[in-house]
């Protein structure tokens, strides 16, 4: 909110608050007859009306240009009830002065039997209890905003902390990822110089797709498949037929975001940490599915999790990491073993962009 509004506001809700507390005052009187509308009360009205928002407003001002919320309770307590009073005095003269000009000829014969000459303590008593009513809302509203803004700070904070780790994370992928393919192609040049060019050919184009693609913090489960599909090509150059892939998508799960590279990262890691691992290979499934509002992505491949030591390896983590930092309780990441398999499964409330 600007600083404008909350000027606005202010001088608003003063107005306005000032004004119905005195209506029903007015309304009061009337009912238990202590007075007869005249000019004069309403004259006397409006002085209580202006007087008060005068006295308010010094008391803010007073309470912003010493910064009092930054004594101690007891410290505040006193300074409030001093001004309280003070103001009380302000006001009940305001209103003596203005007896000298403007007579009361507004009460009824009731009432006349109640006023006694304690009538000015009297009322300076009621105001400082009035004024006291007032600064007890006005310090409320003041903790209250003084909170929000210390959230505010805190997340303003805690959403650059996680940015800075978030492309730290990101730039541990392109090095990783890279080096892992190269190494591929590496193996290939001394086998199949052709085969060799092909993947070139294919790498030169995963990087640029992943590379620009890695720059963003969620993407498409589309715009991630056409870097997963090109990857397993890519391996598949490699190992040939030890690798057995099933891509199984619905649809509908094409808009749903996801951290880049994540699918792909996974993948990565079952192939060389499980079906590498074994001479025969194996299965990489990938099924990626829409239940209701959650977005849930199973990856299996073949493989020992207790051998392959995946619950510590890098993909794993930064997997865990980056869900946490984006989706935080909407996300759900898990690792286990299913009989031959290691099964994958992440959960998240699906987010379309």
């Amino acid at each position: 909110m600007s600083r404008t509004s909350k000027t606005t506001i202010y001088w608003a809700s003063q107005v306005l608050g000032w004004s119905i507390f005195y209506l029903m005052i007015l309304g009061v009187n009337i009912v238990m007859d202590m007075i007869v509308p005249t000019t004069n009360f309403y004259l006397y009205v409006i002085e209580a009306i202006i007087s008060s928002i005068l006295c308010t407003h010094l008391i803010r001002y007073i309470i912003i240009k010493y910064n009092w919320l930054r004594t101690s309770i007891l410290n505040i307590i006193l300074k409030s009830i001093s001004v309280a009073i003070a103001s009380a005095i302000i006001s009940e003269s305001i209103e003596y002065i203005m007896t000298l000009v403007v007579p009361k000829d507004f009460y009824t014969d009731s009432a006349r039997n109640i006023i006694t000459s304690s009538k000015f303590i009297g009322s300076v008593i009621g105001n400082a209890i009035l004024f006291s009513f007032w600064l007890s809302f006005y310090y409320t509203y003041l903790f209250i905003e003084k909170s929000r803004k210390h959230e505010i700070k805190n997340l303003k904070f805690k959403a650059s902390k996680n940015e800075i780790e978030l492309k730290n994370l990101r730039e541990q992928i392109n090095p990783h990822f890279l080096f892992n393919s190269l190494n591929s192609i590496k193996a290939l040049v001394e086998i199949d110089k052709n085969e060799a060019k092909i993947a070139i050919t294919k790498l030169s184009n995963l990087l640029r797709k992943s590379i620009h693609l890695s720059r963003k913090k969620l993407i498409t489960i589309k715009e991630e498949l056409e870097i997963v599909e090109t990857y397993i090509d890519l391996e598949k150059i490699r190992f040939e037929e030890r690798i057995q892939s099933t891509i199984n998508v619905d649809s509908e799960t094409f808009n749903c975001s996801i951290p880049p590279l994540m699918i792909q990262t996974l993948a990565e890691n079952s192939i060389k940490h499980g079906l590498s691992k074994t001479i025969e290979g194996g299965v990489l499934i990938i099924d990626i599915q829409k239940v209701k509002s959650s977005l849930n992505i199973t990856i299996k491949n073949t493989g020992n999790l207790n051998k392959m030591g995946e619950s510590e390896g890098i993909g794993i983590y930064n997997t865990k990491k980056r869900l946490d930092i984006l989706f935080g309780k909407n996300a759900q990441f898990k690792i286990y073993q299913q009989d031959d398999l290691v099964c994958v499964e992440i959960q998240i409330i699906c987010k379309s962009l």
